[in-house]
């Protein structure tokens, strides 16, 4: 066995390995139970994308009327907070966006108060719809965009009604502002354009403490890196062995085990919970166990524990290595994720709003949003990390060289998540710094912090900025 923390020749010979531990024929009934799972979570649904959503109608009117209110408040703000949020947000028109979203909402779901923004993000836009009388929002648009002015009166009912039938947000305070201007109500039209400038300057304020707190973990994890660069860049965090002492046929058992029983729990917490039972969105505490059950005891039969197996137990001096590391991968997580994004808007490759929109952390009530953010920045760190890194490329590295193991276990990693295609590429990069580090530094720890750090983040941008 090579001597931990570095890499071994790729002609190098793995260890000599015990007997396979598990049973071939139950390993190849999981395997075709696993495949059959697979296909049934990945065949195409009935189209879009929204139908895996529980409310992409309000979910929808979060994110675009936050937008709008947020580029609202530009103006007001300095030019270097102009100049990051324009390199955060890419060079997308988000007003044409924001009405194709519509427009696909529109023609998925029956959503009336949906096709009332759009008529709204279309007048906007410049581009009149053309009328239509039998919408509840007919008389609101020629209110304010018809050829005539209205009445005072009429005007004023509008705004009356328009204040009633819909919540406070953009679309709400810009039709209002619109109708007010028209009647020569300037202190209506004052108070919603001050709405809406006051909301964005709140989100941009937000905006622009996530852009530092961004800037600094990248700062000083670049600064971390350039250290390791310098110093003793493959001293190992922990001991695990690398290629491991079990077989390549157990290690397949384990993990095709472990993948079993997560989409097994998935299935059960489907069909037997109602959809809004809290207990449904907890269910992913569950499908992490049998995961971490087949390893533990497959390492303890095998005479091994997990804190040796994943190097979980640091080696000396291995605090200070694990916080630089951690640092470093995170920045390289954060600068990986915006040169994805550059390049998918250079490229025109956009992504759908609705693919990987964690929604419950908008609309859960907030007990169960800490409980998932456990759940995200703790749980599945943890089990992601001993299934794709501990087991996964542990057992691809009995099999192949460095490299080869690196991205297969990293695609693997990509594709379990389901995402689209930038979404993809996201989780693939990280899935190849997770499998590099725990190679470089013989332990799962560095990526599990990672890991959770990176879930961590997504999670306190979409609590801060689209929650009301």
């Amino acid at each position: 066995m090579c001597e931990p923390g570095l890499e071994p020749a790729d002609d190098a010979r793995p260890p000599a390995a015990p007997p396979p531990h598990f049973s071939g024929g139950i390993t190849l009934l999981c395997s075709l139970l696993v495949a059959v799972l697979v296909g049934i979570y990945a065949w195409p649904g009935p189209g879009s994308p929204l139908v895996g959503l529980d409310r992409p109608e309000e979910s929808l009117e979060r994110l675009v009327s936050s937008e709008m209110d947020l580029r609202a408040a530009l103006g007001r703000a300095p030019a270097w907070g102009r100049a990051l949020y324009a390199l955060a947000a890419g060079p997308g028109d988000p007003m044409e966006e924001s009405i194709a979203w519509y427009e696909e909402l529109t023609d998925t779901l029956d959503a009336p108060r949906a096709e009332i923004y759009r008529q709204i993000l279309l007048a906007e836009a410049g581009r009149l719809p053309p009328e239509d009388p039998t919408l509840a929002s007919a008389a609101w648009m020629t209110a304010a965009h018809g050829r005539e002015p209205p009445e005072a009166d009429v005007g004023r009912a509008a705004i009356a009604e328009i204040r009633e039938r819909l919540p406070e947000n953009w679309f709400a305070d810009t039709l209002v502002a619109r109708v007010a201007a028209r009647i020569g109500d300037g202190a209506g039209q004052a108070q919603a354009e001050s709405a809406i400038v006051e909301r964005g300057a709140a989100l941009l304020r937000r905006f622009l403490l996530l852009a530092v707190g961004q800037g600094l973990l990248l700062a000083m994890g670049l600064a971390a890196l350039a250290r390791l660069s310098t110093g003793h860049p493959r001293r190992p965090v922990g001991a695990a062995p690398l290629p491991p002492e079990w077989p390549v046929r157990d290690g397949y058992a384990l993990f095709v085990r472990g993948a079993l029983g997560l989409l097994a729990v998935g299935v059960a917490a489907g069909v037997l919970l109602p959809e809004e039972s809290p207990a449904l969105r907890l269910a992913g505490f569950a499908a992490g166990l049998p995961m971490l059950w087949s390893a533990t005891r497959y390492l303890r039969a095998t005479g091994s524990g997990a804190a040796t197996a994943f190097g979980l137990r640091m080696a000396a001096g291995g605090a200070g290595r694990l916080v630089a590391v951690t640092c470093a991968l995170i920045a390289l997580g954060i600068a990986g994720d915006l040169a994805i994004a550059g390049a998918a808007g250079a490229l025109r490759l956009g992504t759908h709003w609705a693919d990987g929109f964690p929604e419950e952390i908008l609309w859960d009530p907030l007990w169960l949003v800490a409980a998932g953010a456990v759940d995200g920045g703790v749980w599945t760190p943890v089990v992601e990390e001993i299934a794709f890194r501990g087991v996964l490329y542990a057992t691809l590295r009995r099999a192949t060289a460095v490299t080869p193991a690196v991205l297969a276990s990293a695609a693997i990693f990509a594709a379990a998540h389901g995402y689209g295609l930038v979404g993809f590429a996201s989780a693939l990069w990280s899935g190849i710094l997770w499998a590099g580090a725990y190679e470089r530094t013989r332990s799962l720890l560095p990526g599990m912090l990672a890991h959770a750090v990176n879930n961590l983040m997504v999670t306190v941008t979409y609590l801060w900025l689209y929650r009301a």
